[in-house]
């Protein structure tokens, strides 16, 4: 009788919540029940309170042993009050009066570094009383889900999709647009004949702008003696072009009528001569009729 009660005296003192003063830190550790049966899951939190400008680290948990298992560990969280709370979930596998060893929290700080402890915690484990009787089925503890619980599902949806665009593509085959060549520029006698036929609408000498008809006219020619036979008329005087030519082997009709329209081009220009109305339409004509005898041959059967 006397060591029963001295059993329960110790019990009635480790059961005590500990008040552990390390520097400025101070912890405890209760548990919700310091009965259990084995195997049963007990919860344990610990509590802290520490001084401004401390912090607190994990905790040093006992290691699991054939009579002691942690099941679950938290993380430090604060209550309103500022106090600092630590939850965690263990089990005993040995009947009778077995303890929880002391918990470590290190802290530091203020200059401080040390580790602040808890004191034991005496639990009491027993058998069921009745072991023929058969227990309730405990609910299943399912643990929290991870992310990797749901890999297999991803795996089946990202291999679904993967299919299903298979078949579509297969369905529906992408076709390739063939890109459309740009049409290839204009000849040079193709650009003389529609700047030939502006001109013509403009009636500029008909208007009395005699120097201005006959600057657009030449230039005309020039521009198309520079891009039908590669010689650089826009630049060269009328002579030099009329050398040119002859390196070309332009026949000599051609050469003179072209020359008879520049030289008068340029007399109107830099002379200001005042020939007749009949002499810009003869310039006008001759100009268009040196171009069509002067464009390939090859050119009348080329394509749109």
């Amino acid at each position: 009788m006397i060591q029963y009660i001295l059993r329960v005296f110790l019990a009635a003192l480790l059961l005590v919540p500990a008040l552990s003063v390390a520097g400025q830190v101070q912890v405890r550790a209760l548990v919700d029940s310091t009965s259990m049966l084995i195997g049963d899951q007990v919860h344990l939190k610990l509590e802290a309170k520490a001084a401004r400008g401390i912090s607190l680290a994990d905790p040093y948990w006992p290691p699991n042993n054939d009579t002691l298992e942690f099941l679950s560990l938290g993380k430090w969280d604060t209550l309103s009050t500022g106090t600092l709370i630590y939850k965690a979930v263990f089990t005993m596998w040995d009947t009778g009066y077995q303890v929880v060893p002391p918990i470590g929290i290190p802290y530091s700080g203020n200059g401080l570094s040390d580790t602040a402890w808890t004191t034991a915690l005496m639990m009491e484990v027993r058998l069921p009383t009745d072991s023929l009787k058969l227990n309730d089925i405990k609910d299943i503890v399912r643990e929290p889900a991870v992310f990797a619980d749901y890999l297999p599902y991803l795996y089946a949806l990202g291999a679904i999709v993967l299919i299903g665009l298979i078949i579509w593509f297969w369905r529906h085959p992408v076709k390739v647009k063939k890109e459309v060549p740009p049409p290839p520029p204009p000849l040079p006698h193709e650009v003389a004949l529609e700047q030939l036929a502006a001109l013509a609408q403009k009636k500029l000498w008909q208007q009395g702008l005699v120097k201005e008809y006959h600057s657009e006219l030449t230039h005309i020619v020039r521009e198309y003696l520079e891009g039908r036979f590669d010689i650089n008329a826009l630049e060269e005087t009328t002579e030099e072009i009329l050398d040119q030519l002859r390196k070309r082997n332009l026949p000599s009709a051609l050469r003179q009528r072209l020359e008879e329209i520049l030289q008068t081009a340029d007399m109107v220009k830099f002379a200001k001569a005042q020939p007749t109305a009949q002499f810009h339409e003869q310039a006008f004509e001759s100009v268009k009729a040196f171009v069509e005898q002067t464009k390939p041959v090859l050119d009348v059967t080329r394509d749109a």
